[in-house]
């Protein structure tokens, strides 16, 4: 019989039974999460948490799935994804006033 699960990434109820005869086709992530997105956020944030991924990954993921809103994740989890998003931007806009030609007076004498 199917369990009532909650997704740790996203907080949404869906279903899922481990010992039951259709589960071995599932991947096991299922069990924690319930969309194969939620399961990459949550790997990415965990890893961005350590600073072993830098927040670019981050932002890889939610273009991967197409994310632009991310407000349907849980608080912990949204407040880092906007983080990412954030320095991202941050890094960004640094990139291009630093990349500005910089052109030198001459005199013409």
């Amino acid at each position: 019989m199917a369990k009532n699960r909650i997704c740790l990434t996203c907080g949404s109820e869906y279903q899922y039974c481990p010992n039951c005869s259709g589960a071995k086709d599932i991947p096991a992530w299922k069990t924690e999460f319930d969309e194969e997105s939620c399961k990459d956020i949550f790997n990415v944030i965990s890893g961005y948490n350590m600073n072993i991924i830098p927040a670019k990954d981050v932002v890889a993921v939610l273009k991967k799935y197409n994310i632009t809103d991310t407000s349907k994740y849980k608080k912990s989890i949204r407040t880092k994804l906007n983080e990412a998003i954030e320095t991202v931007e941050a890094t960004k806009s640094e990139e291009k006033t630093d990349n500005k030609p910089k052109f030198e007076k001459k005199s013409y004498k």
